[in-house]
């Protein structure tokens, strides 16, 4: 009855959601009905392309956006995703740590180079993103920025990609300065 919807609402958020995940891109998944986004983590969009390593003036490009959806969904499938509450974005999406047997993909991701450690909202993965540009991996082997941004994003805030663009270039900036 009315009751319970009454109860319902007053509950408090899940302290986590879990089951099988499907990925909408390299950083959001669906568990249920819940859309979970990788807390501390920014993965190039479906549509962006990043620059390959540099040969001659006329380097070419991959789809990186496409290559960190399908790595996450090697990473979840047909396993149980389990995703750690860590609060809601300002699209009011569940944002969490998400882990298959005990394995952090956020992590994961950022480790592999297909995305970014998210800087502006944690710091949780800086260690990751170290390893991954140390090891040339992914979207650090030329740089680790796309370079074509989608015409429209839907999922996100056009500005966002070239926010975390000057980040990184800022980045290399303050890096070149301290070799």
């Amino acid at each position: 009855g009315s009751m319970s919807v009454a109860l319902a609402q007053s509950q408090p958020a899940p302290i986590e959601v879990r089951g099988l995940a499907r990925v909408v891109d390299g950083d959001t998944i669906v568990i249920a009905e819940t859309r979970v986004r990788l807390e501390g983590v920014d993965a190039p969009e479906t549509g962006q392309t990043c620059k390959r390593a540099w040969i001659g003036p006329f380097a070419g490009t991959w789809a990186c956006g496409t290559a960190a959806a399908s790595a996450l969904a090697k990473l979840v499938e047909n396993r149980e995703v389990v995703c750690a509450h860590k609060g809601w974005d300002k699209y009011n999406r569940f944002l969490g740590v998400c882990a298959v047997e005990g394995r952090d993909l956020n992590a994961e991701m950022v480790r592999a180079g297909l995305a970014w450690a998210f800087v502006k909202y944690s710091l949780a993965y800086v260690r990751e993103e170290a390893e991954a540009r140390d090891a040339k991996r992914g979207i650090w082997q030329a740089g680790g920025f796309p370079i074509e941004m989608p015409a429209i994003s839907l999922a996100e805030p056009f500005q966002k990609p070239t926010t975390m663009l000057y980040r990184n270039l800022l980045a290399m900036e303050t890096e070149e300065l301290l070799r």
